[in-house]
């Protein structure tokens, strides 16, 4: 009976050749899209998922002192000790440090994550001593570190480490251990552990700082308690000086990777909400993937109706017809899913190299597997239970001529209304998103970043010298002296300023300001407009700065009005010269930071951080850091850390999650825009089927082909109609809910709605044209004959 139900469910996907493989095509590409989102997605909720009591273990993060409205997870070595203290509900505090170093082994220099060796930290990280004692997590004695076994295999292969020596901070730092961590999937992945050269009071806010809470703690209580009773060191490090820290956040561990501020602040990273919209997407394309072959598989039922009702009459029960149907999904169901394995397969490459996950693809295949059942199982319920309605229906319908006519006319149309909704939903966002993008990459944000470069070495390092070699590049067209940092890539101080001329009493907050060197040269070269007053030169002093737009008028001046203004420091008092027009070289989500610009020698931990600026030619971007890659091997010691930066590509990486949104979307939109025109192509080869005897009949009475065209474009763009009056303004919400994270949002007139209803038009026409052009012009006489 099985072999026998194979066989007629086979037959019955090849005879409705184009239904089945656009039915499989959509469902096929509907699970590639949500798979692959899936997959993304756990990778990104799991980081540290692994590790012992993850449940319990929070990240202490703070309201970021430096910039309004983020959050910080720098806080001092010193709240330890206070929070275990005061607080029993934690049982453990490690706080602990991660930065990248630039080290040397055996004269090779290359930048690793070097951690510090605090006890807690330790112990928390699961991080085991296999080789060595414990000398490197000496406070007394840095010259001593520990190696992850992975980077000893690494750089000394199956030589013994132990005593080996490699410069750090130009010293000599001795192995002493080798240790083993899990550095995969983590936050927190090092190759170095010791004890970094940092300050373990109050004054140091450079740590970062993980808890582990006692067992049936509520965390939300504990955070209320903590806030309760800030340190009063952690608010006001001295007497002269405010952190501006009034909050704590305890973020969970399990949450770290994806929270925000910490992900989204990550260069090349995909804010984790997109990852998400990804997968709605996904989702949404199966669905109409699903709509698409239900209503197909409906209206096929409609034309089989007489041979079900014959089926039954000889003895065939509903039980049976039931079987038959369901194998023929499940059949189509399988190659659905054989097809999406086979473009994941092709795919995942790519996919991988985009996102960067770091899983087994056993990982892709169990998730997909498991919701490609649970669809399975929810299709088949309500295939079954419409397929006992429909047949237990057809027996006593079948002899009538309009049996299910209505009905079905009407299911067919609201398929494809919906269906073209979600086009239109898809097409929609995509284009907006798009025109959001290019508004914020060419609008006037007040500074110039076409063509311009930066190239700095970090560290104690005379760039003078290098000035005259960057000159006689062939690329360069303007180099200014190694005075200035570039605005885009390199914030190098910031300040946080309390009490200025006119302000009452001081602020219990200090407003965070950007620092920059700032001479008229480097406003020239980024075409920064002065509003009033002057520009810094050779003359002024380190008391004198010029100030933005937005800062003059958040201390409540007009630019004209903060000319000779004094702003108060405990150790300088400086006095306003100018105002400049607001730039906008932060992240398009940021509003415009406060900015000053200051000149002269005492700023000398901005000078040594300062590199050289410069302009080079339309198109010769790559060929210009080449170029000034090689005056850095040939010029500079390879202990210092080379930077180079396009000014554009700096500010363009801001938008990178919208970029990889935007690609994911138009992805997304061609399926979705595919799967619906193929669908509709495919219920108007049914309809024509159905309607033949009606094209028949009105070419009998001398309707032309350009008359059933008409008749057949009226309905379809009526459809059209009804679909982009609930989609557009779907769409428009959508889009206002997305842009208001922007400080400059484009316009959304209606243009871009009148374009893609004109388009999507088209489109349908043009594919649903043929099809009715051949039904229309064939003869009705031996239409009518064979009906």
């Amino acid at each position: 009976m099985i072999k026998h139900y194979l066989k007629v469910a086979i037959r019955n996907l090849l005879k409705y050749k184009v239904q089945t493989v656009v039915s499989i095509l959509g469902l096929a590409m509907g699970f590639v899209c949500f798979a692959l989102s899936l997959y993304w997605i756990h990778y990104e909720i799991t980081y540290d998922g692994f590790r012992q009591d993850v449940d319990r273990m929070y990240m202490v993060r703070t309201n970021d002192e430096y910039a309004e409205g983020k959050i910080s997870s720098r806080v001092p070595y010193s709240l330890a000790d206070y929070l275990t203290e005061h607080f029993p509900e934690i049982e453990v505090a490690a706080p602990f440090h991660i930065n990248s170093e630039r080290i040397s082994v055996n004269d090779n220099y290359q930048d690793v994550m070097f951690s510090s060796a605090d006890s807690a930290w330790m112990q928390l990280m699961d991080i085991q001593i296999i080789k060595g004692n414990r000398n490197f997590m000496l406070p007394e004695d840095n010259a001593e570190i520990a190696i992850t076994e992975e980077m000893a295999k690494k750089w000394f292969g199956t030589e013994d480490p132990l005593g080996r020596e490699v410069k750090m901070w130009h010293r000599a730092k001795k192995i002493c251990a080798v240790v083993r961590a899990e550095n995969t999937h983590t936050c927190f992945p090092f190759e170095l552990i010791g004890n970094p050269e940092l300050g373990r009071t109050w004054w140091y806010i450079t740590w970062n700082m993980l808890i582990k809470i006692k067992p049936d703690t509520k965390v939300e209580e504990l955070e209320a308690k903590i806030n309760a009773s800030l340190p009063h060191e952690l608010k006001q490090v001295t007497q002269t000086r405010k952190t501006g820290i009034e909050r704590i956040y305890l973020t969970p561990l399990s949450e770290l990777h994806y929270s925000k501020d910490f992900r989204d602040g990550k260069e090349e990273a995909i804010t984790f909400n997109y990852i998400v919209y990804f997968s709605v997407a996904g989702i949404l394309i199966i669905a109409c993937a699903l709509i698409n072959y239900l209503t197909l598989f409906i209206n096929r039922m409609r034309i089989r109706q007489r041979e079900m009702a014959l089926r039954m009459i000889h003895g065939a029960n509903v039980r049976s017809l039931v079987y038959l149907l369901t194998i023929e999904f499940l059949l189509l169901l399988t190659g659905s899913v054989f097809t999406g394995f086979l473009i994941i397969e092709i795919c995942l490459p790519q996919f991988i190299e985009l996102t960067g996950i770091d899983a087994p693809k056993s990982a892709l295949y169990a998730e997909t597997c498991l919701f490609v059942t649970l669809v399975s199982m929810l299709i088949l319920a309500a295939i079954i239970g419409l397929l006992y309605f429909l047949y237990r229906r057809s027996l006593h319908l079948s002899l009538r001529h309009d049996a299910g006519r209505t009905t079905g006319s009407l299911l067919r149309k609201g398929s494809i209304v919906l269906q073209l909704l979600v086009c239109f939903i898809f097409i929609g966002c995509t284009v907006l998103m798009n025109q959001q993008l290019d508004y914020l990459r060419h609008r006037d944000l007040g500074i110039e970043f076409h063509n311009r470069g930066s190239f700095s070495v970090r560290g104690d390092y005379n760039m003078l010298p290098l000035v005259e070699k960057v000159k006689r590049l062939p690329m360069v067209t303007e180099v200014l002296p190694p005075n200035y940092s570039a605005l885009a890539s390199q914030i190098i101080a910031i300040g946080q300023w309390d009490n200025w001329d006119g302000l009452d009493t001081p602020l219990d907050v200090p407003l965070p300001v950007n620092l920059f060197l700032g001479g008229e040269e480097l406003f020239r070269f980024y075409g920064i407009t002065l509003l009033a007053g002057k520009f810094l030169n050779d003359f002024s002093t380190y008391e004198e700065i010029i100030i933005n737009e937005s800062l003059a008028r958040r201390m409540g001046w007009t630019p004209q009005e903060a000319i000779g203004k004094h702003i108060f420091k405990s150790f300088i008092t400086y006095t306003v010269v100018g105002v400049v027009k607001d730039c906008h070289y932060v992240a398009p989500t940021l509003p415009i930071p406060n900015t000053g610009f200051v000149v002269g020698e005492e700023m000398g931990l901005m000078q040594r951080s300062a590199g050289i600026l410069f302009k080079y030619k339309e198109g010769t971007w790559n060929e210009c850091r080449q170029a000034l890659e090689d005056i850095y091997r040939t010029a500079c010691p390879p202990d210092k850390i080379l930077r180079i930066d396009s000014e554009e590509e700096v500010y363009n990486n801001y938008l990178y999650s919208e970029d990889m949104l935007t690609r994911l979307l138009s992805f997304a939109s061609l399926i979705c825009v595919l799967t619906a025109l193929f669908g509709i192509y495919s219920l108007v080869t049914l309809t024509c089927e159905q309607r033949r005897k009606e094209i028949a009949i009105r070419k009998v009475n001398g309707a032309t082909v350009w008359n059933i065209l008409l008749l057949f474009f009226r309905e379809y763009l009526g459809m059209l109609c009804m679909a982009a009056l609930f989609a557009f303004p779907i769409t428009y919400a959508i889009i206002k809910h997305w842009i208001v994270n922007y400080v400059r949002q484009v316009s959304i007139s209606p243009l871009p709605f009148l374009l893609i209803f004109v388009g999507l038009a088209l489109t349908v026409i043009a594919g649903i044209s043929w099809r009715v052009w051949k039904a229309a012009n064939e003869n009705p006489a031996e239409v009518i004959k064979n009906e």
